[in-house]
């Protein structure tokens, strides 16, 4: 009796043993297949991003019920930002950083995110209030994520930040923090260095990049910064020469090229300084060099190629436009009412001042700050 008991207890063992391997096996299996549908979906959702389809990366996301993991919101956030749903890319970015709080990237994007809603706003009183909150969000974020965990990565954040809005002081004061416990290096320098000068500290700025001209000899804008400190400081001659110089030993680079052509225009030689500023446009079509350009071409006797630059130039000019207008005007001005090409000029600079607008648009009411192409480059 006892034997047969053990008998069928061992049967029935047995019998769970097949079962539970039965159930692991179905469960190995499941997860498996659950693995390559996961795999899969991350390659399809990575050529869609490759393929610049990301609308299809959008309607794939709102098929899915369950939490987004961190690669998913990565996803998700870029290809928002892809289509210029710029407040979807927000939200998503906003409950990427809380779910993962451990992961700085999805902060860094955020503040970036943040700062680019409230650029997209027009430069208007009306907006004023929403503008300067959207900032002090972006800068409380970065702030309070280089306090928690200072990395390089965040602190190069904040640091552009700062340089995006124009806070010069608050770079120096940072980096002056930075530079009390930490090794100063290249970057260290590099950033001091632009930021004192711009924050007019020229006798810190004369330090700063020298030093940098020493240790980044090849690092053409610590030269043009420290030439241009040099000349604020009272030695314009000197430091006229050596932008020149300069010019010849970085043949490529966009600053020095238009510098060294900003110098030579106010030394009266427009001739050679138009060839930098050539030299620099092939590089970099900067604002501020086609001005010089259009209205160097003017004060030359070539009003219609002077037109025809400054047509440029609205087509493609940033925030603030007075600058472009003012010289417009003041080209407009000089040409004789019966000169077909006054008209011309009025007509452009009507143009220039409603029509030729960068890439962002003003928002309606309090809905608006998206970006869109605009038809004019």
């Amino acid at each position: 009796m006892i034997q047969g008991k053990i008998f069928i207890r061992g049967v029935a063992q047995s019998l769970m043993v097949r079962v539970f391997r039965q159930i692991l096996a179905i469960c190995v299996i499941s997860f498996s297949l659950y693995s390559l549908e996961a795999s899969y979906a991350d390659l399809n959702l990575a050529q869609a991003v490759k393929s610049k389809n990301y609308q299809a990366v959008v309607d794939h996301f709102k098929t899915i019920k369950r939490v987004l993991t961190a690669r998913e919101r990565m996803y998700q956030a870029l290809a928002y930002g892809k289509i210029g749903n710029l407040d979807q890319k927000i939200q998503v970015l906003r409950d990427a950083e809380k779910q993962n709080p451990e992961v700085d990237l999805f902060k860094r994007e955020l503040a970036a995110a943040v700062e680019l809603k409230a650029d997209s706003y027009a430069d208007s009183l009306n907006y004023s209030k929403i503008k300067a909150k959207y900032y002090s969000e972006a800068a409380e974020v970065l702030v309070d994520l280089y306090n928690k965990n200072p990395t390089p990565q965040n602190f190069t954040a904040l640091i552009q930040y700062y340089n995006r809005q124009e806070l010069y002081e608050e770079t120096v004061g940072l980096l002056e923090l930075y530079g009390r416990s930490k090794d100063k290096g290249k970057i260290y320098y590099t950033y001091l260095c632009e930021a004192q000068y711009k924050a007019t500290f020229y006798n810190g700025a004369l330090k700063s990049c020298g030093k940098l001209t020493e240790i980044r000899p090849d690092y053409p804008e610590g030269h043009v910064y420290h030439s241009k400190t040099i000349a604020k400081l009272g030695e314009k001659e000197l430091a006229d020469k050596k932008m020149i110089k300069l010019a010849s030993r970085f043949p490529a680079s966009a600053p020095v090229q238009f510098e060294a052509g900003k110098v030579l225009i106010e030394s009266g030689d427009s001739e050679k300084g138009l060839s930098h500023l050539e030299k620099h446009l092939k590089v970099e079509m900067s604002d501020e060099a086609l001005v010089l350009k259009a209205d160097t071409q003017f004060k030359n006797g070539d009003e219609k190629e002077a037109l025809v630059t400054f047509i440029q130039a609205c087509k493609q000019h940033q925030e603030p436009r007075k600058p472009l207008l003012d010289k417009m005007k003041s080209a407009a001005r000089k040409i004789k009412p019966s000169n077909d090409l006054k008209t011309k000029f009025d007509m452009e600079l009507s143009r220039c001042k409603y029509s030729y607008r960068p890439d962002k648009i003003p928002p309606k009411g309090l809905l608006g700050g998206e970006y869109k192409k605009s038809n004019n480059n």
